[in-house]
């Protein structure tokens, strides 16, 4: 394949994991469950006929909602739990790193010490090296992701943690599975343009990865039709950028220069005139 700059599978997590995104979703689900439940308890029991028929709707739909975040809550819980793990390990080699180093300055201050210096310097090495390798083992709280999302498919948790696992299946080397999962979760995500346009964005990585670039350039022309124009300037260098790994050069060249002419103070300006010089 081609150079790729942002390469697909970095983009794809960048594009779905953002900073806590999951747990400000879960957080504001919170919040409209205690916004709703108070009215749907001050109800009382002498409403009739449409009254009560609107009211017993709002009881069941906030119940539903309440069944959803306590679902959710066991599988952040097992999440968290993961976490914990690696941060004591985390914190475990830290201190041992921090021992050393002291040791060190004790040392370097009484002089001729260089031998036991540079063993302590290449055990500190190891450390590091250990605390870069540690990774959460999250097999159990994605298979209860992929399972709260098979529970609750249409509702926006459901469908994030569907992404969620999505993301978890990639860095896992399983990107086709995950392709297979986003094209489900887009059915569904109509009346949530952010989430929308993510799971767009990380459909097309994943194509592109394949070299499946008509079917990746299919959906980018569909989210640009409806894009805002924050989102232009990304959308028309990933269409660029498709057309030249498809060695459709022409195409692309023109779709470059349109974006330094539209676009001309934004970073996918500057990308594109890389890709215009390789071109040329």
């Amino acid at each position: 394949m081609t150079s790729n700059p942002g390469g697909s599978k970095k983009g794809f997590r960048k594009s779905l994991k953002g900073p806590d995104a999951f747990q400000k979703k879960a957080a504001e689900s919170f919040g409209y469950f205690a916004r709703n439940r108070g009215a749907v308890i001050g109800l009382g029991v002498g409403l009739v006929g449409l009254g009560l028929a609107i009211g017993g709707f709002q009881y069941v739909r906030s119940q539903k909602k309440d069944e959803i975040i306590m679902a959710l809550s066991k599988v952040e819980e097992k999440a968290n739990q993961e976490r914990k793990v690696i941060a004591d390990q985390r914190s475990e080699f830290e201190k041992k790193i921090k021992e050393k180093n002291e040791k060190i300055t004790e040392l370097t201050k009484s002089g001729d010490q260089d031998a036991e210096i540079a063993k302590l310097q290449a055990e500190i090495e190891e450390l590091e090296k250990s605390v870069d390798a540690l990774k959460p083992d999250e097999s159990g709280s994605q298979k209860a992701y992929y399972a709260f999302y098979q529970e609750f498919p249409q509702s926006p948790e459901g469908l994030m943690a569907g992404v969620k696992h999505a993301t978890y299946l990639v860095e896992q080397g399983k990107p086709k599975e995950a392709e297979v999962l986003l094209k489900d979760i887009l059915k569904d995500v109509d009346e949530l343009a952010i989430l929308k346009n993510q799971v767009h964005i990380a459909l097309i990585s994943l194509l592109e990865d394949r070299e499946a670039y008509q079917e990746a350039q299919s959906l980018n022309e569909a989210l640009l039709k409806g894009s805002p124009d924050s989102l232009k300037p990304r959308l028309l260098l990933t269409k660029g950028r498709l057309f030249k790994e498809a060695g459709e050069l022409d195409q692309a060249k023109e779709v470059f220069q349109g974006l330094l002419k539209d676009h001309a103070k934004t970073p996918e300006a500057d990308a594109a005139r890389s890709y215009l010089y390789l071109i040329n």
